[in-house]
């Protein structure tokens, strides 16, 4: 009986809060490398300027979109400060 009970499909309030607790976990693990996704993201730009900096930050906010959502909002926070 209790393997059926554990085999129920979630309820969409359980469902959502799994997701959003993943993707916590993910944005605290992506918060310590957004020098590297910054640097990704400027692929086109010389390999010693590819930082945040007033002259990357646009190109950075233009492409953040096509990050996974997680490394998106560490960019778009790092962005911010």
């Amino acid at each position: 009986m209790d393997d059926a009970a554990s085999l129920a499909p979630a309820s969409d309030d359980q469902l959502r809060d799994e997701v959003a607790a993943e993707i916590k976990k993910k944005v605290a693990e992506y918060r310590q490398r957004v020098d590297e996704i910054a640097a990704d993201l400027l692929w086109d730009t010389p390999r010693e300027l590819r930082t945040i900096n007033d002259r990357t930050r646009g190109v950075l906010e233009r492409r953040a979109p096509q990050l996974p959502l997680p490394q998106r909002i560490v960019l778009l926070e790092a962005l911010a400060a």
